[in-house]
């Protein structure tokens, strides 16, 4: 017998990765038997998430009564939601699982980040309200790393779901060019690692850096077009990157890289990165070393010049064979059909839905 779900998930926008998957999810399971969706549309851009208005806590408080009401409605045995990454954003998720706590029905808590592990040591209301929650709770987590930080600091089962992609495969044999080409894709910002890969890279002569992505901050839009300028011999910056303009880049580029001061989940780009057959440059914040393992170079700390250039050495120096390490990573962990496969199990659906 299907146990029917109530799903209560944000879609896009704002794109990001958390939304991204949510996508995934809801176009694979909004048909089939014993699913349902509450969609909770908290904000509408990225600039948005960590805003504080009266308006929207009236739109969350309206996100939370309706919740309910989809709660009734629907009578579903358990409930699935991605856990938020902030004290305000906990808050909001404990009352809208509120109906499902006080029924005791089984929740499933969809980690997407580290942030959680910081705040659950610095905030007191933080770790009560995750105490409830975790009462007859699932944690997904995205790798091993993050499954056992879940059961060591909340005390908490988990289960790992890898990430995955909606459609990024390029099968085309990746060829060393006279020139290298990276490529960078993500939000810019100094927290990113952006800058430090610029500088990383200025007296480099055989190699051409693409960036693309949205600048947030007007600080650091500042501080990036300086730089820009001052390298346009070898770096380019070609503004947000769609869909399409994504797998133009990763098909014409060598290297991806992911100079990340954050805490890091799985992020989206590097696993589009390896479907793509390009072998990755990051540094070893949350999942990324568990995701790259040796189809690539995981720096310690942050990124500098010797250190790109031992990168550089190494992946260029046995290109082919990375490349092809990228893509059975991909296939092996990420693929779409494995991240289905591993949720219909721990939901308790049968794979034959879908």
């Amino acid at each position: 017998m299907i146990k029917k779900t109530l799903f209560y998930i944000e879609l896009p926008p704002p794109v990001h990765g958390m939304t991204y998957l949510n996508e995934i999810i809801y176009e694979s399971f909004k048909e089939k038997e014993g699913c349902a969706f509450y969609i909770t549309d908290y904000s509408q851009s990225l600039n948005d998430i960590e805003q504080r208005s009266l308006v929207k806590i009236i739109l969350n408080l309206k996100i939370i009564l309706y919740s309910w009401f989809a709660f009734l409605k629907n009578r579903p045995d358990q409930v699935y939601i991605p856990l938020s990454a902030s004290r305000f954003g906990i808050l909001r998720d404990l009352f809208i699982l509120l109906p499902a706590l006080v029924s005791f029905k089984k929740i499933f808590l969809h980690l997407h980040g580290f942030t959680y592990f910081d705040i659950y040591k610095n905030s007191s209301l933080y770790r009560i309200i995750l105490k409830i929650l975790c009462l007859d709770t699932i944690f997904i987590s995205l790798c091993e790393k993050q499954k056992e930080k879940v059961e060591q600091e909340f005390a908490a089962r988990s289960i790992v779901v890898r990430n995955t992609i909606k459609t990024m495969l390029i099968e085309e044999e990746k060829v060393l060019g006279e020139k290298l080409k990276l490529l960078y894709i993500g939000n810019i910002s100094d927290d990113k690692g952006v800058f430090d890969l610029i500088e990383s890279l200025k007296n480099h002569n055989d190699v051409e850096l693409i960036i693309a992505g949205d600048i947030r901050s007007r600080h650091d839009k500042d501080i990036f077009e300086e730089k820009v300028t001052q390298n346009n011999h070898f770096v380019q910056y070609v503004g947000f990157a769609n869909e399409d303009m994504k797998k133009k880049l990763l098909k014409e580029s060598h290297i991806f890289c992911m100079p990340s001061k954050l805490s890091e989940g799985s992020p989206i780009s590097i696993i589009e990165a390896l479907s793509c057959g390009l072998p990755v440059i990051a540094t070893d914040r949350g999942c990324v070393g568990d995701m790259i393992a040796d189809a690539g170079y995981l720096i310690q700390g942050h990124l500098t010049e010797n250190e790109m250039q031992k990168a550089l050495d190494i992946l260029s120096s046995n290109y082919s064979s990375y490349t092809k390490k990228s893509r059975k990573i991909f296939n092996e962990k990420y693929a779409k059909d494995n991240f289905l496969n591993e949720f219909c199990k721990i939901t308790g659906f049968s794979n034959t839905i879908l």
